[in-house]
């Protein structure tokens, strides 16, 4: 299958973007083909997973600081996030800080 090559240089793709890609080279497959093929021939492609945020085994849970606490003037309160972005060549990684509650000086 001319998938298989392709499969190599993107092993991202999943049934419907293969068959588009193949049906642009004039290959005449229904993606029905297409993932009984994939099945067979055992190529499942790239993808994030679910649950990826799931704490391991034996990981500390750090407790709620802010549970009760009455938040009434600016710069009280900052937090912080990050996360990632998978691009075509990598990931990109973005970073919030923010204040939370709208009374951040500006």
């Amino acid at each position: 299958m001319r998938g298989d090559k392709q499969f190599l240089e993107t092993p991202f793709y999943g049934v419907r973007q293969m068959t588009w890609h193949l049906r642009n080279e004039d290959h005449l497959m229904n993606e029905k083909r297409i993932r009984r093929l994939m099945r067979l021939m055992g190529l499942m492609p790239i993808y994030q997973k679910p649950n990826t945020s799931k704490a391991a085994k034996g990981h500390k849970i750090y407790p709620y600081l802010l549970r009760g606490l009455r938040v009434d003037r600016p710069n009280q309160v900052w937090c912080a996030d990050i996360t990632y972005l998978p691009m075509r060549r990598g990931f990109l990684y973005l970073v919030a800080i923010l204040c939370p509650t709208g009374l951040c000086a500006a």
